[in-house]
């Protein structure tokens, strides 16, 4: 059903040259509006913002207290290592490690180039009989394999991670010491 019109039909040009007036100066108290709108809106988005500043902060200094905390209690919060968190009312404070090991490019392009290079250098025991990357040779031999351009040792890292009794969880990564061939055989 269509929309009856709530404004008197227009008949003559009088009212037609009027109503043009009237439209214009409609549309500049329509942008006046909105340039009133977002005034207002940055000034509530700068105000949230210095709000947020001081909130972050002060999330990030209690964050990276509760982390040298757990970084220099780990052994008594862990009972010596045989478990992986430890559960308070307020929360769970955790550790979760990530051993070291063999980082490679994803594109078979990059892959291309490592073989060609692998192939080179005469490493057959990084490649498999159909010619893919044997990670398991490399990650037994890493500073061979990271002697191939392309290929990098990732460090072994260690995550301690908060969650909150509401499910919400916050990470934070730390790389450890670059890791030797016995911290890769001690992985597997």
């Amino acid at each position: 059903m269509a929309k009856k019109p709530t404004y008197p039909a227009i008949t003559t040009e009088i009212e037609a040259s009027k109503i043009l007036g009237e439209l214009e100066n409609l549309k500049l108290k329509l942008e006046h509006q909105q340039v009133e709108l977002n005034q207002s809106v940055n000034k509530l988005v700068i105000e949230a913002n210095k709000q947020a500043e001081i909130v972050t902060g002060e999330f990030a200094e209690k964050f990276n207290a509760l982390k040298d905390y757990a970084r220099k209690n780990k052994q008594q919060l862990t009972q010596q290592g045989t478990v992986r968190s430890v559960t308070w009312a307020t929360g769970t404070l955790g550790w979760r490690n990530t051993p070291a090991g063999i980082s490679i490019p994803r594109s078979s392009k990059d892959v291309a180039l490592i073989i060609e290079r692998l192939l080179a250098a005469k490493k057959m025991k990084f490649l498999r009989r159909k010619w893919e990357l044997n990670i398991e040779a490399m990650e037994t031999s890493p500073t061979e394999a990271a002697a191939i351009d392309g290929i990098n040792i990732r460090a072994a890292s260690e995550t301690i991670y908060i969650k909150f009794r509401n499910g919400d969880e916050i990470k934070q990564k730390i790389k450890l010491k670059t890791p030797s061939t016995t911290d890769v055989n001690d992985a597997e």
